[in-house]
């Protein structure tokens, strides 16, 4: 048995199958779920992440977290980048590596994560601990220097 909707349009009936508007929404589904796995461009490896879930069931054993983390950068490297969720994070995992990402490349790693919860709380990202480093960020810090001296 064939079910079929009507859509009313410009004065005619057009019939669209249930089943042709079901294999468009999963097709659709599952670009979504693929290209919620893909690295972004130039990202470190790392392991596969799940769709949805990201890398959270890599964490999700007996181990302790710095037993997985050492393997992880056994496989992967000094540098290796995982997902949680939908957010991408990248692991700086050796105290070489760390040095230079803070100490030689402070502006390139001074941002902050885009957080709504962070949006809603700090009324638009203009609180000194929330704000991305930026013209704001330089100005609201020389405010503090000036009002600690």
């Amino acid at each position: 048995m064939f079910f079929k909707m009507v859509v009313s349009g410009l004065g005619t009936d057009t019939y669209l199958n249930v089943t042709t508007i079901l294999v468009g929404l999963t097709t659709l589904a599952v670009i979504a779920l693929y290209r919620s796995t893909k690295r972004p461009a130039g990202a470190p490896p790392g392991p596969t992440p799940l769709p949805i879930l990201g890398n959270v069931t890599t964490f999700m054993t007996k181990k302790p977290v710095f037993d997985v983390f050492g393997e992880l950068k056994t496989k992967y490297g000094p540098i290796f980048s995982l997902k949680f969720a939908s957010m991408n994070v990248v692991v700086l995992n050796t105290i070489e590596v760390i040095k230079e990402a803070l100490i030689k490349q402070g502006v390139e790693f001074a941002g902050r994560p885009k957080i709504q919860s962070a949006n809603i709380f700090s009324e638009g990202y203009k609180d000194i601990a929330l704000t991305d480093y930026g013209v704001q960020w330089r100005y609201q810090r020389k405010l503090a220097h000036s009002a600690v001296r």
